[in-house]
């Protein structure tokens, strides 16, 4: 329970440091390309996977 109540008021420090400072824009922008990203590449990796896997299946000839 003591390391919860750290943990909130270690993140209640960070955004009030945050807030103080106006570095919201430098944290959400780059946090928003990063997602959009991310999800760009599982949907691809998605549609990838199981090619890879039949591909690697036909090979070692373990189907």
């Amino acid at each position: 329970m003591k390391e919860i109540v750290i943990a909130f008021r270690a993140w209640q420090e960070a955004h009030h440091f945050i807030q103080r400072h106006k570095l919201l824009r430098e944290i959400v922008w780059p946090g928003i390309v990063y997602s959009i990203l991310l999800l760009t590449g599982l949907y691809f990796f998605a549609g990838s996977s199981s090619e890879a896997v039949t591909w690697m299946s036909e090979k070692l000839g373990i189907e």
